[in-house]
């Protein structure tokens, strides 16, 4: 895909889109009658996977298919990223805890 020499910031997000593009119609095909519900159940079964083999890039396909599949379009998972970046980008980050998980500052009410 990148006879252009396109540099790769630029590919692997393409790449990336194409990829959920991809799975997602397969499992809508595959699975058109699982309700999100179940969907959501078979996300955190993948997640424990991904707990138990933090470093599985195959465990974060699966989870990342997944979400292809749960989402009500690729556009609007898309803008909901969009958006929380932005609200991310303005919270104060703490350190993390003993387990490693990086939390946001609890917001401060005027």
């Amino acid at each position: 895909m990148n006879d252009a020499k396109l540099p790769d910031w630029v590919v692997e997000p393409l790449r990336l889109g194409l990829a959920f593009g991809a799975f997602r119609q397969w499992a809508l095909t595959q699975f058109p009658n699982q309700p999100a519900s179940g969907k959501a159940m078979h996300l955190i079964a993948e997640a424990v996977e991904l707990w138990e083999a933090p470093g599985s890039v195959e465990e974060m396909a699966d989870i990342a298919g997944i979400l292809s599949h749960l989402a009500p379009s690729l556009g609007e998972l898309a803008e909901a990223m969009e958006l929380k970046l932005m609200v991310n980008r303005r919270r104060t980050w703490l350190p993390p805890d003993p387990n490693g998980v990086i939390r946001h500052a609890p917001a401060v009410q005027p």
